[in-house]
């Protein structure tokens, strides 16, 4: 079968870290044996079109759509996260949909009538680990995405320790992975609040053996699997976490390689595999 991974983004930059998982999505596709494209801005009409990031697009046609298309979900269904606009919630009413989370899922069929949803978690691919663990580390701690107070919050918190922390933003593709190797480790803090556990952006840091330490409160929804995957915190313990966490770099390396065991244990291509061989075919 043929498939065209068609990344949508609010601007004409073709790098996103939707691509975190559009990328490895394409290789297992392969892998099963599919022809598959890239594209960005643009469907095929002769293709099963699998679109991404359409939430950052809301004046797109929806009618210009092929109506067989498959909206691939990987934003949090919670309270103030921007995938919360009527234009996007109207989309995924109108289209097959695939999610990553069982709770996002739980929450459009019961909350916004959209029923035709298909739980796809993500997977491991080969291609994914491209990042050099032995890189040399001149940063403690690095942040990376959208800030907003409780994530700064955290950063000068650590720096009024002496630790080299960075909250690094819009960084993507080889300057994103050269922070990333310059990193004794990872810092996950939830942007929405309460949330769900940012599986899209842990998915790429385990397949890349990097130490995470992410944050995990109460109320943070998080999937069977990743319990051992990254070291995890509540909000208010995370600087002593950290510093606990730097004084052994040893043991932090020792985590990369637990995190990355756990999650590449679970083949990307098998799940699609299950997927695609269902009788429904979403």
């Amino acid at each position: 079968m043929d498939y065209t991974l068609a990344l949508f983004t609010s601007t004409n930059s073709p790098q996103s870290g939707l691509d975190d998982v559009r990328l490895p999505l394409y290789h297992a596709l392969l892998e099963l044996g599919h022809n598959v494209q890239l594209c960005h801005q643009s469907i095929y009409p002769d293709s099963q079109n699998i679109i991404f990031g359409l939430h950052d697009r809301p004046y797109v046609p929806l009618h210009r759509l092929p109506p067989d298309s498959i909206i691939y979900n990987l934003e949090q269904i919670t309270p103030r996260s921007r995938a919360m606009t009527p234009a996007y919630l109207k989309a995924l009413a109108k289209f097959k949909v695939w999610d990553y989370s069982l709770r996002n899922i739980e929450r459009l069929k019961q909350s916004f009538g959209v029923g035709d949803v298909t739980h796809v978690p993500l997977g491991y691919v080969p291609q994914m680990t491209v990042i050099n663990p032995d890189y040399p580390k001149d940063i403690d701690v690095l942040l990376y995405g959208c800030p907003n107070s409780r994530r700064k919050a955290v950063i000068d918190a650590l720096r009024a320790h002496g630790v080299n922390a960075l909250l690094a933003c819009h960084v993507f593709g080889k300057l994103r992975d050269g922070l990333i190797a310059r990193s004794h480790l990872v810092l996950n803090v939830h942007f929405y609040y309460p949330g769900i556990l940012e599986v899209v952006r842990l998915s790429y840091l385990l397949a890349n053996r990097v130490p995470v330490i992410s944050e995990l409160n109460a109320d943070t929804e998080a999937p069977d699997g990743y319990e051992a995957a990254c070291i995890y915190s509540p909000y208010e313990k995370l600087t002593k976490t950290v510093i606990a966490a730097l004084a052994d770099k040893q043991a932090l390396r020792r985590q990369g390689v637990r995190g990355y065991e756990i999650f590449a244990a679970t083949k990307y291509a098998d799940i699609l595999r299950e997927v695609l061989n269902r009788p429904d075919r979403t």
